[in-house]
């Protein structure tokens, strides 16, 4: 599978406000914390202090449930998406987006495909 990476940057949509703050130093940090159990494998140097303490601040943050559509149109007390411009929930959704785009071999169904 090949995924022209210029495509891609052309078809994103303009990032949120609350996107700007978000540097790949953050999500390196969320990735390490979310995979690693072995510190002397982690590559320290990939990451800075403050986006650890930034990561640390999403995670401490992050509400672990989600709410249906239907719980936020009829329930006043549930707040509207408890997560929106969390970086934790953006890493779990992107990552399972990948996920999804890796095992669903495209590549295996037609002969020639290119992704964006």
């Amino acid at each position: 599978m090949r995924i022209n990476l210029n495509r891609l940057r052309e078809s994103l949509p303009k990032r949120d406000e609350y996107q700007q703050s978000y540097s790949p130093g953050l999500f390196r940090a969320i990735d390490i914390a979310h995979h690693n159990t072995d510190s002397a494998s982690v590559d320290w140097s990939s990451f800075t202090l403050s986006e650890a303490e930034q990561a640390l601040d999403h995670a401490m943050n992050y509400v672990d449930s989600e709410y249906t559509d239907y719980e936020l149109e009829h329930d006043s007390d549930a707040e509207q998406c408890p997560n929106e411009g969390n970086a934790i929930h953006e890493f779990l959704h992107n990552t399972e987006v990948v996920f999804a785009i890796k095992h669903s071999v495209p590549e295996k169904q037609t002969e020639n495909v290119e992704f964006f």
